[in-house]
């Protein structure tokens, strides 16, 4: 039929964000799957990240890998981890993909990734040529010193100073003894179903990170059996609340339910207590310090 016309596919899906392309025009570049620890604020992604995945019968490494190209960490813009790392992606046919710095304060409502996929070390990506603007910037990739690749239909971010600092607002660091860790500022509701007869816990989980100060409130099935289920963090330091009084805060196990909200170095939610029979006290609504940790009722 002579030449090849190429076409750009794009899709929204529940899992991902996708743009198909025919790899008829796509450079294919070597690349391949970091074997050091990735953890995205505080959620660690990759080999191993979900435990009892082998027990279930799957392979332990996720569908879409972060990746290594020229000795640069290649971050996927899947829905979930772009929701993680606070952008918004969109898709247009004539302007292609565009990728803006989401509102930090925003709550987020989001699915865990749970796909996965057996994986070679040394894989095979392509340079992308479709149009892609960060933050209303067009991005001319031909001319990147790391360009924006395509691996499994899913754009590829690398995390370069320009990128991740400057566009996006991250901070990240790498050690051999700790692997490399993504963060940024965000405030978000994500939860996960964990993997059938994997003996995965499956939960929900609110979490505020801003300027160094993590929160976060884990969501149990039972709160007889939780208590202390909120943590403050700052600089590495957590502090784990409501554990001796066997307090449990937050509202229902509902994930349009945030938990909690951040003001003036305050968290506020609600608290309930388990009394000596063992049954869950009534929720009241309280405010608990960012710094001192003392827990006031509120009336």
């Amino acid at each position: 039929m002579g030449r090849i016309i190429v076409t750009i596919v794009a899709a929204v899906l529940m899992s991902s964000i996708c743009v198909s392309q025919s790899q008829a025009t796509s450079q294919a570049v070597p690349v391949s799957i970091p074997g050091f620890k990735v953890i995205i604020n505080g959620i660690e992604c990759g080999a191993d990240a979900f435990p009892g995945a082998a027990r279930a019968g799957l392979p332990s490494e996720e569908q879409y890998p972060l990746l290594l190209y020229k000795s640069i960490t290649y971050v996927p813009m899947t829905y979930f981890k772009s929701n993680l790392l606070n952008l918004n992606t969109a898709w247009d046919a004539e302007e292609g993909l565009r990728i803006e710095a989401g509102d930090a304060e925003r709550w987020k409502v989001f699915e865990y990734e749970l796909a996965f996929s057996k994986n070679r070390i040394n894989q095979t990506a392509a340079i992308v040529s479709f149009p892609v603007t960060v933050n209303g910037k067009k991005i001319d990739n031909a001319r990147e010193p790391y360009p924006l690749l395509l691996f499994r239909d899913i754009t590829y971010f690398p995390l370069t100073w320009r990128f991740a600092a400057e566009e996006f607002g991250w901070d990240y660091h790498y050690s051999a003894e700790t692997g490399l860790a993504i963060t940024a500022d965000n405030s978000y509701f994500y939860y996960h179903h964990g993997v059938e007869g994997a003996g995965y816990k499956s939960g929900q989980a609110a979490v505020y990170i801003h300027n160094g100060l993590k929160i976060w409130m884990e969501s149990h099935m039972s709160r007889l059996t939780a208590s202390g289920n909120l943590y403050i963090s700052r600089e590495g330091a957590v502090t784990r609340i409501g554990e001796q009084e066997q307090a449990y805060f937050g509202g229902p196990n509902d994930p349009g339910n945030y938990h909690f909200e951040v003001r003036d170095n305050w968290v506020y939610t609600l608290r309930s207590t388990l009394d000596p029979s063992g049954y869950s006290s009534p929720s009241v609504p309280v405010r608990v310090n960012i710094d001192t940790h003392e827990t006031e009722v509120l009336s």
